[in-house]
Order: C-alpha cells, then structure tokens, then sequence
C-alpha cells in the first residue's frame, strides 16, 4: 500500500485517542514496516503518538478511500499532500 494513502480501518481492537474496538476509522498510511505486513497510521494528533493500543491480535478489514501524494516541504521534510 503506498504511503499518503487514506484507508478506513474496521473490524478492528485498537483503543485510544478517539478510538473504540470495532468502530470503523479513517487514517493515513505513513510508514508499512519492515515485513510490509505491519502498517503505521496517522489518525489526526501528533501530541499523542503512541497512545493508540493494540487489544490482541486482529485481522482488520483496510478499505482505501483515497491516495495522497508524498512530497518535500520548504524544511526539506517528507510530507504528504492530500485533498
């Protein structure tokens, strides 16, 4: 899955910043691990990075709404542009 790209997420047992087991999320793919099974997702705060848990092992359903576009800011950082 490309990074920058928009998914809703279901059928899953994260918890935390927002989240609930099993109520569908929007987020955005940043990174796909080293194994590519694995997937680190921007869900909307960056104070609160690692606040998000795993309750057990999942097999959520990823639906993707739509692709961004990763790009270099004027810092010379990795962004990603969406619409």
């Amino acid at each position: 899955m490309p990074l920058c790209t928009i998914v809703e997420i279901e059928n899953h047992k994260f918890s935390g910043m927002g989240l609930t087991p099993g109520v569908p999320f929007k987020a955005i793919v940043l990174d796909r691990g080293v194994s590519g099974r694995t997937l680190d997702l921007f869900i909307g705060d960056e104070t609160n990075v690692n606040a998000v848990r795993r309750l057990g092992t999942q097999y959520p359903k990823v639906t993707i709404i739509d692709r961004g576009k990763l790009t270099v800011n004027a810092n010379r950082e990795r962004v990603c542009r969406v619409n």
